[in-house]
């Protein structure tokens, strides 16, 4: 796979609009709620199940939306103890019971239990999630699996999490991760997009800034840019909630149009998933500016038109889109011929 790029130049990001300090700050709060081994292990299905209604009903009486998206990491860390521990193959998360609006960010938990549980064997990664999953929400566990490669990296973060993880501190198993190209290599061409995003959304964790994930994601050669800078701003948007309103400025002043068509396809991400699992909670942020309300009311459309279809938020990767994560089973069987 060879990624596009713009011929390489100085990155330059003019709008990361948040100290450093601060958001180390929200970025320990995040991963700590998502990986933490302190983090209670439901005993039995029926417990998780309740937790989560508790969580998703907590966070619906929320106003502040920083409030909102915390339940969002609360859901993933729960998902991710549970399933770590969970070992009934047979069941399939749409037969839980859960809260709808609980189905992203447990499916994420989902994977990456599965990569703790199932290392990066890629066909047995990809056989698990289409077993368990619900189609709806079976992107963010693909994407989720591009943000554990980011996880299991050999750097200063990938090393400093593997201490961790032996220290008993947070959820990590010891594991040989392959080199990016290998993997996927090994996985079908329509999931590189989604695994490149999770990848970003990862980056943007691994660095004080946003100018410094970005200039990662440029020097990665085994993904596109494209999904990989979404995933960085996705990311970047989620953690920076209480500065939303400038955030969505951020596209128009990038010089490079393939970045700043990056960044607002990863910020109109975030933007779908929470109008989607908060309706009418866009209508909270405060000074928004004239391009804001138009990636605002695109994500309101797309929310409300998935709602209206009876699926998941849209997690668009890169522009050129598949319907559907998992072949059908037509599709399956003509490919088996």
């Amino acid at each position: 796979m060879t990624a596009k790029h713009e011929p390489i130049q100085p990155l330059s990001i003019r709008g990361d609009l948040v100290p450093s300090w601060m958001t180390f700050v929200r970025k320990t709060r995040a991963l700590a709620t998502t990986s933490v081994r302190s983090f209670s292990v439901p005993d039995s299905t029926e417990e998780f199940v309740s937790e989560s209604v508790r969580i998703a009903n907590s966070a619906a009486e929320q106003r502040r939306l920083d409030q909102k998206i915390f339940a969002l990491w609360q859901l993933e860390g729960l998902a991710f103890a549970f399933f770590e521990r969970f070992d009934d193959e047979g069941v399939r998360i749409t037969d839980l019971g859960l809260p709808r609006e609980a189905g992203p960010p447990v499916h994420c938990g989902i994977a990456m239990a599965e990569v703790l549980k199932n290392g990066f064997d890629a066909d047995r990664l990809m056989n698990r999630l289409e077993a368990v999953s619900d189609p709806s929400f079976a992107r963010f566990g693909v994407e989720t699996i591009g943000l554990m490669l980011a996880v299991y990296e050999r750097d200063l973060v990938g090393v400093t999490t593997s201490l961790l993880g032996r220290l008993g501190v947070v959820r990590h198993t010891r594991l040989r991760r392959p080199a990016l190209r290998s993997f996927l290599e090994s996985v079908p061409r329509d999931r590189w997009p989604l695994i490149a995003h999770g990848y970003g959304r990862a980056l943007y964790f691994k660095r004080l800034s946003l100018e410094g994930s970005l200039r990662i994601a440029r020097r990665q050669d085994a993904l596109p840019f494209d999904p990989t800078a979404r995933g960085v701003a996705a990311a970047y948007a989620l953690i920076n909630s209480r500065e939303l309103g400038r955030v969505l400025s951020l596209r128009g002043s990038q010089p490079s149009q393939q970045l700043a068509a990056g960044l607002e396809g990863g910020i109109v991400n975030t933007l779908v998933l929470l109008e989607w699992t908060y309706p009418g909670c866009l209508e909270s942020i405060g000074a928004v500016p004239e391009r804001g309300f138009r990636l605002i009311e695109e994500a309101v459309l797309r929310a409300e038109a998935a709602h209206r279809l009876g699926q998941g938020p849209p997690l668009l990767a890169c522009q050129e889109e598949t319907t559907s994560v998992w072949p059908s089973a037509k599709a399956k069987a003509s490919r088996a011929v």
